[in-house]
This record gives C-alpha cells, sequence and structure tokens, in this order.
C-alpha cells in the first residue's frame, strides 16, 4: 500500500515525471490504483485543487477514489509508521495533524 502526498503528484506529473513523457509510469501507477494499493488522504486533494497544474486536477477528478477521509484509523496507521521508523519521523518529513486520533499523533505532510 502506498499513501502519496501533494509532492508526489506534483513532482510525478509536473516537475519531472510527465505523463506524455512517462507512459511506462503512468501505467505503473495505474495498475497500483486498480489494485487499490495507492491512496492519499483527502487534503492532497483539496492542494492539488489549489495549486496543481490544470492536467493534474483532471487527473484528480478522474481518479476521485483514491482520495480518503482524514480518519483517527488513517492517523493511528501513520503514528505506527512512524513508530517503526523514527528517523523518518524526525527528519521533518512528518507534521502534527489534528488530535481526534489523540495526542501526538502525525500524518504524512500533504
Amino acid at each position: 500500500m502506498y499513501s502519496v502526498d501533494t509532492s508526489f503528484f506534483m513532482d510525478w506529473q509536473a516537475r519531472y515525471h510527465p505523463l506524455d513523457l512517462f507512459p511506462t509510469l503512468n501505467a505503473r501507477i495505474e495498475a497500483l490504483i486498480s489494485a487499490g494499493d495507492c491512496e492519499a488522504v483527502s487534503l492532497v486533494r483539496e492542494e492539488i485543487n489549489s495549486v496543481g497544474t490544470p492536467d493534474l486536477k483532471t487527473w484528480a477528478s478522474a481518479h476521485a477514489a483514491i482520495f480518503v477521509p482524514l480518519e483517527p484509523a488513517v492517523q493511528l496507521e501513520a503514528a505506527s509508521i512512524e513508530a517503526r521508523y523514527p528517523a523518518r519521523a524526525t527528519s521533518g518529513a512528518m507534521r502534527h495533524c489534528d488530535d481526534r486520533a489523540g495526542p501526538q499523533r502525525h500524518t504524512y505532510r500533504a
């Protein structure tokens, strides 16, 4: 399972790997999505709608099912992953989110 953030989409489609130049990469990501192995929290879609390129916004609309609500269970799973990889958690790649899942719960930066 891959949980991706806004920078993933921006880097993938807008900055480094445009769909028309990297069709194989696009096919692999589409396969992950079809298999249910790629998701992003709904905050990512909000950011894409705010700062994404027109093509990325269109892509996100066509793949709306990958954007899931940021529920306590998602935050708890992120905290579990963070606990397994503490060096990553302290690298600045994480930020605090709301406290619905309890104190000191984190999620990946969107």
